[in-house]
């Protein structure tokens, strides 16, 4: 009795599941919820897609497991498996001579050589990477289809193509998990549903009536997110059925929340306003004083209805003409700059390669967290800021050194931080980019024989599911995981069970760096997707 099965469902929130079940929409989860247990689930810091699915592969906060986006904190280069500084959960059940199928997990590319079988997820580099073992799906294309890891980019005017296609990505992708548990039998499975993440980034505004830039035209699409979850468990509730009897235990899980997205905070300007962040094109400077912005070069262009002409140039050539043209990273002091925020969500770094040291680090983080916090709305004269994290706080492990020197949280849930400074030269904007984006708590639930039945525990996090599945699998538990074992969830009869602790093997992996081309075409998909704004 140790098989268990674990769907990820990248992005999902209570704040869609709830109404969604009192309308009937979710009517396989709403069963699920009744078998067993449920609660929300807090994601890690920042709740990011690539640092959550491998807080949940490892059970450890970023600081050991080393991740805490998609790249490392030079902002460029692009993450993969071989970052991964602690043992997965298929690595350590690989050790136990357990059978692992790992499917659609972000993170997980280049694939390691497990006990059954890898098909990688988000930052795959091309179709044409080879999944573990080699020609994995091969067999099955010809009956199946094209498998395909994420949905088309969004085009506006296309919505109804856009919902269809992620439909049929996820139902081909689980027709393709069928075919393979067929085959392979694995002990442990985990597939992860994609498409509710670039979906919300572009719908939430649809759906949320209240966001600013929700028009009288989104309203034709408002029950668009609703009702893509309802197609999810469908398909889910029927992958479900198809295979509960061959696991033991079920887990469905997001990484993170969602929500909306109403203000953009661009705190990289307000750095340069108070000298912590330094330029070198000065004249760039000056002319962004006066107004030479992204947003302003936009508002003129839909002035003279002539905007549609930016998306006639080519990507490559509009990222050209921004560098060249406004301000940006490559025209940082960085020979003066003491800060800048770089990544997602509030990530700000001292400049230790610069004028930061050992002898006054502590003094600059200290005066930039107290002036951080008395940070006001230039409208309303509300704080901007709740909370400044050291990385202390919120991480530990050999990794600390990459993780930001400052984690900064908006006042407001739906306000987020870019890390962009040629957009505007203001600090707080409306949302243009993405109409929703990450939210600290996702969602999670769990059934089997062990499981208690219809119980709403208190919030757990991420990192507990790891050790939970190993637990559930009769295994000791990895000694550096982080996480605890979910045990209010068991019947008492299991809690007796002894728990015991293994220092897994970690084998040596070298970091494998993939090529400009690669690294190049993943800033763009991860842009397609909402992810880099």
């Amino acid at each position: 009795m140790g098989k268990v099965m674990v769907i990820g469902l990248d992005a999902w929130t209570f704040d869609v599941v709830k109404p969604a079940i009192k309308k009937g929409l979710l009517p396989n989860m709403e069963k699920f919820f009744k078998k067993g247990v449920k609660c929300e689930l807090e994601s890690c810091i920042p709740p990011i897609t690539s640092a959550a699915w491998t807080t949940f592969q490892t059970g450890c906060n970023p600081g050991k497991h080393g991740i805490f986006d998609f790249s490392r904190k030079d902002g460029e280069k692009k993450v993969n498996s071989t970052y991964i500084k602690s043992i997965t959960l298929q690595e350590i059940l690989s050790q136990e001579e357990k059978k692992v199928g790992i499917m659609n997990v972000p993170l997980t590319y280049p694939p390691a050589k497990v006990n059954g079988f890898v098909v990688t997820g988000l930052l795959t580099p091309s179709k044409k990477a080879e999944f573990y073992p080699k020609n994995l799906i091969q067999d099955f294309e010809k009956e199946l289809g094209e498998y395909k890891i994420k949905c088309s980019q969004f085009k506006k005017g296309k919505e109804e193509e856009f919902f269809k296609e992620a439909v049929n990505v996820e139902k081909t992708r689980l027709d393709y998990a069928t075919k393979l548990i067929e085959k392979h039998k694995p002990d442990f499975f985990f597939v992860m549903v994609h498409s509710t993440d670039p979906f919300q980034h572009n719908f939430w505004k649809h759906y949320d009536e209240k966001h600013p830039n929700h028009t009288k035209e989104d309203d034709e699409f408002k029950n668009f997110i609703p009702n893509f979850y309802s197609k999810i468990d469908e398909l889910m509730g029927n992958f479900i059925k198809k295979h509960e009897n061959e696991f033991d235990h079920v887990i469905i899980l997001s990484d993170h929340g969602f929500g909306a997205n109403y203000r953009l905070m661009y705190l990289n300007n307000w750095l340069i306003e108070k000298g912590y962040l330094k330029m070198k094109n000065q004249a760039k400077l000056a002319m962004r004083k006066k107004g030479f912005t992204i947003e302003n070069v936009i508002k003129i262009l839909k002035f003279f209805k002539i905007d549609f002409l930016i998306k006639k140039v080519p990507a490559q050539a509009r990222e050209k003409i921004k560098q060249q043209s406004f301000l940006s990273f490559e025209n940082v002091d960085w020979k003066n700059t003491q800060a800048y925020f770089m990544r997602h969500m509030g990530q700000l770094f001292l400049n230790k390669e610069g004028p930061v040291n050992e002898n006054n680090y502590s003094e600059i983080r200290k005066k930039l967290k107290k002036e951080l916090l008395s940070l006001k709305d230039p409208k309303t004269g509300e704080k901007l800021i709740k909370t400044v994290f050291e990385k202390e706080q919120v991480y530990s492990g050999k990794s600390l050194e990459d993780a930001p020197d400052l984690y900064v949280v908006p006042a407001n849930e739906s306000d987020m931080i870019s890390s962009a400074f040629e957009t505007t030269n203001k600090i707080v904007t409306e949302s243009v980019t993405t109409s929703g984006d990450h939210r600290q708590v996702g969602i999670f639930t769990m059934h089997g024989p062990k499981i208690k039945k219809e119980i709403e525990l208190e919030r757990k996090k991420l990192v507990d599911i790891a050790p939970t599945i190993l637990f559930l699998m009769n295994l000791k538990i990895e000694k550096n995981m982080d996480g605890q074992i979910i045990s209010e969830a068991f019947e008492d009869e299991f809690k007796k069970q002894k728990i015991e602790t293994k220092d897994y093997k970690l084998k040596e992996k070298k970091e494998i760096d993939l090529s400009q081309k690669q690294q190049e075409a993943l800033q763009n998909r991860l842009k397609g997707l909402g992810y880099l704004g």
